[in-house]
């Protein structure tokens, strides 16, 4: 058994058929300091992933519940909408009956006064055609001479 345990001994591992070539030897390999950014990105998307991955785990357990507590919020939102909309409606009704009544109820009066209007400038008419009629008479009536 100690046999076995001297071959797998470090000090005694088997030659590599590659041989290591130390990274800052090699041309092709970029400079150690600047995989440093890389490096770096590699820990934010990582981050970034194990964030989501543990975000969509909550999501599948408890996503249902919330998205059904949330509609049970809304749909309350609605129905307070809807209430307030009903009475909205309910007093645009009674401002417009209320106005229709006032129509009606003036509609006498403002015939009354278009009448009185119409009557009015009859007799504007028809003192503006006298006092032509008496120019077109006597020249001189006016003091226009």
């Amino acid at each position: 058994m100690s046999i076995l345990f001297n071959r797998l001994s470090p000090k005694n591992s088997p030659p590599s058929t590659y041989p290591a070539i130390p990274p800052s030897q090699d041309p092709h390999l970029p400079h150690p300091s600047s995989l440093s950014t890389e490096l770096s990105k590699a820990y934010i998307s990582h981050s970034y992933v194990s964030s989501r991955r543990a975000h969509l785990a909550l999501l599948d357990t408890y996503g249902k519940n919330a998205w059904l507590t949330g509609n049970y919020f809304l749909e309350g939102e609605l129905k307070q909408l809807e209430k307030e909309l009903q009475q909205t409606k309910t007093e645009i009704d009674l401002i417009t009956l209320a106005r229709k009544t006032q129509q009606e109820e003036a509609g006498p009066e403002m015939k009354l006064l278009e009448e009185n209007w119409k009557a009015g400038v009859g007799r504007v008419l028809e003192t503006e055609l006298a006092a032509e009629e008496v120019s077109n008479d006597k020249p001189g009536a006016f003091g226009l001479e």
